[in-house]
């Protein structure tokens, strides 16, 4: 896991040299470009397949995940979301963080600031012997459950992932009870993403981290420098 952390590290000094560029106006194919910039000189390439035409995924308000940064000038006030896989030296891993444009709104800081928190009540849960349906209820209590519940929820048919030596291998690690046929218990050595979707219905966020599963509990591998600064220090 060292190696991959060396790997996360340089990731996250990237995806937060990007973070620095959005402002209002800017285009999305401006922050991709930058992008591929940094990762040659970090000497470090891009996992997603060339056929995507990108090296990130760059999400604005309602955006999907994996949306292809495009040319239109981004709006003061939206939510981004920057999602950056890495990878060097037959390693990979994922990351991604939300961020506020210009004049953030309140409701829009919130939705940031409720994206972070998920993802660290979901990482601390990723213990040696915990059910994912465990980590899964951990997740839904930190957004409040469900649309019907709370001011923001975690959106359906978005998942983690094993990482590490490709960026999506196997299992997938839905947030829903309802979206994985069979548990299955954490065990240390496990490296996987943690990337729950949260909304509030009008637009959506989230922040991933690549974590490994040690035997006293989560280490955060890639972006620990943000929401889990108390997380991972094994």
């Amino acid at each position: 896991m060292d190696r991959l952390e060396g790997v996360g590290d340089d990731a996250w000094a990237i995806l937060s040299q990007l973070v620095d560029l959005v402002e209002p106006g800017v285009r999305g194919t401006d922050i991709e470009a930058a992008a591929r910039v940094l990762l040659q000189r970090s000497e470090m390439i891009s996992p997603i397949d060339p056929s995507f035409g990108a090296v990130l995924c760059l999400c604005v308000d309602r955006d999907p995940p994996n949306t292809l940064p495009l040319p239109a000038p981004i709006r003061d006030g939206s939510v981004v979301t920057l999602d950056l896989p890495c990878g060097r030296d037959g390693l990979v891993v994922d990351v991604a963080t939300a961020i506020g444009v210009g004049d953030s709104d309140e409701p829009g800081q919130r939705l940031i600031d409720a994206a972070a928190a998920v993802t660290a009540s979901t990482i601390e849960a990723c213990r040696p012997g915990a059910l994912w349906s465990e980590v899964v209820d951990a997740a839904q209590l930190a957004a409040g459950g469900s649309a019907n519940s709370g001011e923001v929820w975690i959106e359906r048919g978005y998942a983690g992932h094993a990482v590490g030596r490709r960026l999506h291998e196997r299992p997938e690690l839905p947030y829903h009870p309802d979206e994985f046929a069979a548990d299955f218990r954490l065990v240390a050595g496990m490296v996987f993403t943690v990337e729950p979707v949260v909304t509030d219905g009008l637009r959506s966020a989230f922040e991933e981290r690549t974590i490994g599963v040690t035997a006293t509990g989560p280490r955060v591998l890639a972006g620990k420098n943000r929401a889990q600064r108390a997380i991972g220090s094994d």
